[in-house]
């Protein structure tokens, strides 16, 4: 379903997609099932299969993968996202830096709007970092991601965090800047679970093993999936 108010421009629907009021897809894939809320601007992406962006997101040159959902007011610029992400509401990952190193920062040393730079000049990239969310993380409201940054399977962060370092899987970050407070499991279970990749199962799999994913990990648990 595309709302007529939608505007497209090279969009690529690999399927049936769900484009809600005043969004704007531009050179962007959107895989089977997708949705993008209303006012939402999704630029230069890849959007995987049933992945939903709420109202009001701006995506820009950002890779997310299958079944991963963001809340309203988000931004995602030049990130990969992992797959079963659960991105909460006014989430900033992967913001464009500026240099401060030199006399000024402000936006006219890369930005044509100002015309105060040469024809010539060549502009440094405010997006050279990496900056990747791998499976099942999920982020808290109002929390920043900055470039640079990798956080891996399984984390969390908590609400308003501020986040400017690496983060391993399954642990939870807080506060800003974010420190890892704790894990969500002992290192026998995270081995285990990195090991399943639930994440790359089919939904025939997951609904069939629906009872697994709502109870506390064992060690057999796991092992009995892996079968």
């Amino acid at each position: 379903m595309i709302d007529k108010t939608a505007t497209l421009e090279n969009a690529n629907l690999d399927g049936d997609n769900y484009v809600y009021k005043f969004a704007r897809i531009r050179e962007t894939t959107l895989k089977e099932g997708a949705s993008v809320g209303d006012f939402s601007k999704v630029d230069y992406s890849c959007i995987g299969e049933k992945v939903r962006i709420d109202r009001f997101n701006h995506i820009y040159k950002s890779n997310i993968d299958r079944y991963s959902y963001t809340g309203m007011n988000s931004v995602i610029m030049c990130s990969t996202i992992g797959k079963f992400c659960s991105i909460s509401w006014g989430v900033t990952i992967g913001g464009a830096e500026h240099d401060y190193k030199k006399v000024t920062t402000h936006s006219f040393l890369y930005n044509d709007f100002y015309n105060l730079k040469p024809n010539d000049y060549i502009a440094y990239d405010r997006f050279s970092k990496k900056c990747e969310l791998g499976n099942d993380v999920w982020i808290g409201c109002n929390s920043t991601i900055l470039r640079g940054v990798k956080i891996s399977n399984g984390a969390v962060i908590g609400a308003n965090s501020l986040v400017n370092i690496d983060i391993p899987s399954y642990s939870i970050a807080v506060g800003n800047p974010a420190k890892i407070v704790k894990f969500r499991f002992n290192d026998e279970i995270i081995e285990l679970l990195e090991k399943l990749q639930w994440w790359n199962w089919s939904e025939e799999k997951i609904r069939n093993n629906f009872s697994f994913f709502e109870k506390i990990p064992t060690k057999e648990d796991i092992i009995l999936m892996m079968e």
